[in-house]
């Protein structure tokens, strides 16, 4: 188990609502982790045409400025995808840890 899958036991374990256990069932499953696996695996790829680029680039004749090109979009797509993937709202922590409200009146 990850990190991740550990948390979401944890979740599990303290659900108090169906959503909750949904939730928590669903990171179980390994998805956020796959998400965070595939993220890594394309920065890793990235960086290597990086470091080509610059450790072989008047040398070699494949290495190009394409290379690196390629990965600067390729790690601004990751950002996106990054910066979606945290902009959901807060929604995840208020199924978690749920929602204060006060009646008054």
């Amino acid at each position: 188990m990850d990190l991740t899958e550990v948390e979401a036991l944890g979740d599990l374990i303290n659900a108090q609502t169906d959503a909750q256990r949904r939730q928590a069932l669903a990171a179980m499953g390994g998805g956020q982790r796959r998400s965070l696996e595939a993220w890594r695996g394309r920065m890793v790829r990235a960086l290597a045409h990086t470091e080509a680029l610059i450790d072989f680039g008047e040398d070699a004749d494949d290495v190009t400025e394409a290379a690196l090109s390629s990965a600067v979009g390729e790690m601004r797509e990751i950002r996106r995808e990054i910066e979606a993937e945290l902009e959901d709202g807060g929604r995840g922590e208020a199924v978690r840890d749920g929602v204060r409200v006060a009646i008054l009146g």
